[in-house]
């Protein structure tokens, strides 16, 4: 039967193919003009230096999970500020209307959430992952002698 590998080996073997090591990852140009993003990069790969299991191949991914947690706090921010529903005053009298930084916040929360579940950013994350792995583990042995 076939070893599985578990998703830190895995991490190392790219990691190792690719010459990169936590250290050298650094946001991606188009990123820098953002602060609150390069600060966010560097929280997670500071917090996955122990567990080493981010690579450049993950760059793309963290990087837009970055500038979705950016925006996410630029729409928290102008919620607290403006609040919820905002009034638009017309000729016709007033107008309630919801804050659009509301619905921007919902879509950068979910973009946070599904980069999150593909990197494992959470404990939750990384749970799910493991079963992702343990279920592969668990194949059919009849399935394959049949496919040999």
């Amino acid at each position: 039967m076939a070893r599985t590998r578990s998703a830190a080996s895995v991490s190392e073997a790219f990691m190792k193919g690719a010459g990169v090591t936590n250290e050298q990852l650094t946001p991606p140009e188009w990123m820098k003009a953002d602060p609150v993003a390069v600060e966010e990069f560097g929280r997670v790969v500071d917090n996955f230096k122990e567990i080493g299991l981010l690579d450049n191949l993950d760059l793309t991914i963290l990087a837009g999970y970055c500038n979705a947690y950016s925006h996410y706090i630029k729409c928290v921010e102008d919620t607290q500020k403006n609040g919820d529903v905002l009034i638009a005053h017309g000729k016709n009298g007033d107008t309630a209307y919801k804050n659009p930084a509301v619905m921007a916040a919902d879509v950068y929360f979910k973009q946070m959430c599904s980069a999150s579940l593909k990197m494992g950013l959470s404990s939750v994350d990384r749970l799910k992952l493991a079963d992702l792995e343990k279920a592969k583990a668990k194949r059919n042995k009849f399935a394959a002698l049949l496919r040999e």
